[in-house]
C-alpha cells in the first residue's frame, strides 16, 4: 500500500514539472499576473465564471459550424442514438 502511495506522489512530482517545463500561455500569464496583486475571492469567482461562460460559448459556436457545415439535423441526431452505422453527410 506504502509502495503504490509513494509511486502516485513521484508520478505527480513528475507530471508537475512537465507541466512547469512548459511556456505559459499569453492568457496563463495575465492571469498569473492579475492573481499576484490579491484580487478578491469574489472577483475570482466572477472570473471563473467568465471564462467558463466564454469556453463554453466558443464551443457551442463551433457545434452551431459543425451542424450548418455537415446540414446536421434532430434526426441525424436520433439516428447516432439509435447508433445506425450509416455514413455521409450525418456521419462525423
Amino acid at each position: 500500500m506504502m509502495a503504490s502511495i509513494r509511486n502516485f506522489v513521484i508520478f505527480r512530482k513528475i507530471e508537475a514539472m512537465n507541466v512547469l517545463n512548459r511556456p505559459l500561455s499569453d492568457l496563463q500569464l495575465e492571469l498569473l499576473q492579475l492573481y499576484s496583486q490579491g484580487v478578491p475571492e469574489e472577483d475570482l469567482i466572477a472570473i471563473k465564471r467568465l471564462l467558463a461562460k466564454y469556453f463554453a460559448d466558443r464551443a457551442s459556436d463551433e457545434m452551431d459550424r459543425l451542424w450548418a457545415k455537415n446540414k446536421w439535423t434532430n434526426e441525424t441526431m436520433n439516428k447516432w442514438i439509435r447508433g445506425d452505422d450509416s455514413k455521409g453527410s450525418d456521419s462525423l
